[in-house]
This record gives C-alpha cells, sequence and structure tokens, in this order.
C-alpha cells in the first residue's frame, strides 16, 4: 500500500471507477470497493493501490503535499466525501485518532483524579512524549521506601 506517496494523474478510466465504487449517500459517501484489511478503501492507480479517500481528496481539491495526510473528519474510514476529509499534518492526525497516544494526549487528568499540566508533571517525560503525574510517582516512591524499612 502506497502511504504517502504521489498520486499520478488519474485517468478518465480511474475518475469512473471511483464513481462507480462510491455510494452517494446523504452523509458519508461509502466506498464500496475493495479495502486494506484495516477497513480504509483501496483502489488502483496504474496497478499501484492507493486510498480511495486519498483519490477523492486528489479528485475534488487537488494535489497533496506529501508530508500532509488526509483525516476523516467523520471518523468513517470507508467515506470518501471530500466535505468530510481535511489535510493535517501526521501528529494533528494522530492527536484526534483513537490511538493510545492521541487518547493519551487528550486527558486533562491523571487515573487518580490529578490535573496532568503545569507543576504536577515532571518534564522531562514531555521530552520523551507522555506526561508522569508528579503526585501519583511520588506517592509511589514514598510508598515503595516505607514498604522497604518494613
Amino acid at each position: 500500500m502506497q502511504a504517502r506517496s504521489k498520486i499520478p494523474e488519474l485517468s478518465l478510466k480511474t475518475r469512473q471507477r471511483f464513481l462507480k465504487n462510491t455510494d452517494f449517500a446523504e452523509g458519508c459517501w461509502e466506498w464500496r470497493g475493495t479495502d486494506d484489511g484495516r477497513g480504509y478503501g483501496v483502489i488502483n492507480v496504474e496497478k499501484i493501490p492507493y486510498k480511495a479517500h486519498r483519490i477523492s481528496f486528489q479528485l475534488f481539491y487537488g494535489h497533496i503535499s506529501p508530508n500532509l495526510q488526509v483525516d476523516h473528519l467523520c471518523k468513517n474510514k470507508r467515506c470518501v466525501n471530500p466535505k468530510h476529509l481535511e489535510l493535517v499534518t501526521s501528529q494533528t492526525n494522530n492527536l484526534r485518532s483513537n490511538s493510545s497516544s492521541g487518547v493519551n494526549a487528550r486527558k486533562t487528568h491523571c487515573k487518580n483524579g490529578h490535573e496532568l499540566g503545569g507543576e504536577n508533571v515532571y518534564p522531562s517525560s514531555i521530552k520523551r512524549g507522555f506526561r508522569m503525574c508528579k503526585t501519583c510517582s511520588l506517592t509511589r516512591a514514598r510508598s515503595v521506601r516505607k514498604n522497604k524499612q518494613s
């Protein structure tokens, strides 16, 4: 599967195949063609498989910069409605997703209810890409010291 490679100019035949495999319903336009096994629609262009939503974006809006991704605003992987698609950076796409990094980035409090921001986050943990609750870490350290002394 071609991830973010440049999509070649789309022939009339490819455009017709795209339209034939699209269910133009109200709201999401469902891709009826094949998928990549993870739910994203796929269409071959010059014998190379491309994600159908990227083809849709190119058809309706033009060139896709290689350093950008096409995000589904509707969160429907099979949707090819250009009104539901937006060009974003990899980081923005990941933070909007339901991946563990996206879910964790949106958290405002740790599992014990402490705020995950400001003075309650270890500065070094931010550089490593995750946030560590200072209150919980200090509580765990005190508990470990207490157990070693017993």
